[in-house]
């Protein structure tokens, strides 16, 4: 019998220890993964003008909280030749919002061929590992406008102005002397008299 009570004793010690392990081991965090996607908007762009492009990723990440696990880059139409690309950014952060702006001051040509912006989330654990956002790649086509060349505006021949008309100075005519009243009077008197004079010698002759 002794020898019984000692296995069930044992048996028993046995079965305690192994429900501790099982209660006291360290419950693990249930990971949420959340799905992601991306909006791309681009600048209207003249060739010569650096290119900016506006990410914003959706959900935004937690209050507090960034992504830090972006890539964007650029493709242009003649992409291969020394000099036209790619280009690209890595390690780009976000603001709370999960909105990015990055610009690249590349050569940037007109062309009716399209230009292409990527942008690479490699996914995120956040809100103390308790949500994963989930990897995801975008993309978007946009046009580089071509310079315009300022349209020379016709040459305008002014018309001649008026030439001013010279003012002609009249020469004043002479002024004819003025003689006193009395003068005048004096002289008419005299006249008469003498008309009278010659008047009565005719007559005396006769």
């Amino acid at each position: 019998m002794d020898s019984i009570s000692k296995s069930y004793f044992s048996l028993l010690v046995v079965i305690i220890v192994a429900s501790n392990m099982v209660i006291f081991q360290p419950a693990k965090a249930e990971v949420e993964i959340v799905s992601t996607s991306c909006g791309i908007f681009v600048d209207n762009i003249v060739e010569g003008e650096p290119i900016t492009i506006t990410v914003q990723m959706y959900p935004a990440p937690p209050v507090g909280e960034v992504f830090s696990n972006l890539s964007v880059g650029i493709v242009s139409p003649q992409q291969g030749i020394s000099g036209w690309g790619p280009w690209d950014q890595k390690n780009i952060l976000t603001d709370s919002n999960g909105i990015a702006k990055i610009t690249f001051n590349i050569p940037t040509f007109g062309s009716q061929a399209n230009w292409n912006v990527w942008v690479y989330f490699g996914g995120q654990y956040l809100a103390n590992n308790t949500l994963f956002y989930q990897s995801g790649h975008w993309e978007r086509n946009f046009f580089v406008s071509p310079a315009q060349t300022p349209t020379s505006s016709p040459t305008v021949t002014p018309f001649p102005s008026p030439s001013p008309t010279p003012i002609t100075t009249l020469t004043p005519a002479p002024s004819i002397p003025e003689f006193p009243a009395t003068l005048g009077i004096t002289l008419f008197v005299m006249t008469t008299l003498s008309l009278l004079l010659v008047l009565r010698r005719k007559h005396s002759s006769q």
